[in-house]
């Protein structure tokens, strides 16, 4: 995935200049159902402030985070939600 002329796939988290956030691609998420659970998840995490999922179906999704949570927190609340982090 192409993202503010970063690709994305295989790669750590990112950081990107101008916007709010760490961002993180996801496998495995199919439907509405599949982002509110990310999400939850995602938001308990010590640290984040919030979590939001952009959707790709059949596709790698975007998580993004605010706050400054530590990124084994991030990988445990996505792995126990039943989700996998690309490239982490």
């Amino acid at each position: 995935m192409l993202l503010h002329g970063l690709d994305t796939h295989d790669s750590a988290p990112s950081d990107l200049p101008g916007t709010a956030g760490t961002r993180y691609d996801l496998e495995g998420l199919t439907c509405g159902h599949c982002v509110k659970t990310v999400e939850t998840a995602v938001s308990a995490a010590a640290g984040v402030a919030s979590a939001s999922v952009d959707l790709v179906t059949g596709g790698i999704s975007t998580l993004t985070i605010t706050g400054d949570p530590k990124q084994t927190s991030v990988l445990t609340a996505v792995k126990n939600a039943g989700y996998t982090l690309v490239g982490i």
